[in-house]
């Protein structure tokens, strides 16, 4: 709440409404006025990927068939079927604990 209102100088509400370009625009500022990556600059492509980090593994398991989560439905190709109750569990039993709180692989 604080690294909202004071750092990108916006309310709680205004984030809910705010486009992903213009986020992602306040974020670059901010690192360009305060370091938010002590060992470099951080770019637009940068931040989305560490907010997308979970996301993007769980899409690159999907396309490599690591999780086969299809429905063998006669007459249709092989669908994906992946309810938010599977993403929850999903990300609870796999991703929480792939990464740790700085959302960086285990080693």
């Amino acid at each position: 709440k604080d690294f909202v209102n004071n750092k990108l100088g916006m309310s709680e509400r205004e984030l809910q409404t705010i486009t992903w370009p213009e986020l992602v625009a306040r974020l670059v500022r901010v690192q360009e006025q305060t370091r938010l990556c002590i060992t470099r600059d951080l770019t637009a492509h940068d931040i989305v990927n560490r907010i997308m980090r979970k996301e993007n593994y769980l899409i690159g398991m999907l396309n490599k068939h690591v999780l086969a989560l299809y429905t063998p439905i006669p007459g249709l190709r092989h669908q994906v079927m992946l309810t938010k109750t599977m993403e929850w569990n999903l990300n609870w039993c796999i991703f929480d604990y792939m990464f740790d709180d700085k959302f960086t692989i285990k080693k």
